[in-house]
């Protein structure tokens, strides 16, 4: 699976960019003989519509086809990243510098890694675990990680979203 998924995401990847788009993760999913296939898609400044997402479905399921990487019939599934949004190219990790992640290893390795991303520096990534620990991880190694997403359910808007009347 995890070649079928690299060689999607070879394919996948300079479409996006013609595109105007980033390919976040490529996902396969389901069983053998139902194979689900996400794609998961934002636009280069954040935030994809349903009007973007529909455009793109056509020509991922158009060079998807042309592959033909499943032996029988697969679900496609073209989405935004979501609030836990997958990390996994290194510029991804700079980007996101700062939230909350959690980083599985490739081969059991350590399981999982959790805390506040620190950024990335030589393909080696910082994460500042909740006991202030620095955990250095080789991108080499890491099987999936993802930003930990957070809602705010108080209603109250952060400080600097607020607007001032008395300025």
């Amino acid at each position: 699976m995890a070649d079928k998924r690299s060689m999607l995401i070879d394919a996948l990847e300079p479409e996006a960019c013609s595109h105007h788009l980033d390919l976040v993760d490529v996902e396969i999913a389901g069983t053998r003989r139902n194979p689900i296939l996400r794609v998961f898609l934002d636009t280069e400044a954040g935030g994809i519509n349903l009007d973007e997402l529909a455009a793109a479905q056509e020509w991922v399921d158009a060079l998807v086809e042309e592959m033909d990487p499943f032996q029988d019939s697969y679900t496609l599934e073209v989405s935004s990243p979501g609030i836990d949004r997958p990390l996994r190219k290194p510029e991804d990790f700079q980007k996101y510098a700062g939230e909350d992640v959690v980083i599985t290893y490739k081969n059991g390795g350590h399981g999982k890694a959790t805390g506040v991303l620190q950024g990335i520096d030589d393909d080696v990534v910082s994460v500042k675990a909740a006991d202030d620990e620095v955990l250095h991880v080789s991108l080499s190694d890491i099987s999936r990680a993802h930003i930990i997403g957070k809602i705010d359910f108080s209603g109250h808007r952060k400080q600097s979203e607020k607007s001032s009347t008395t300025e």
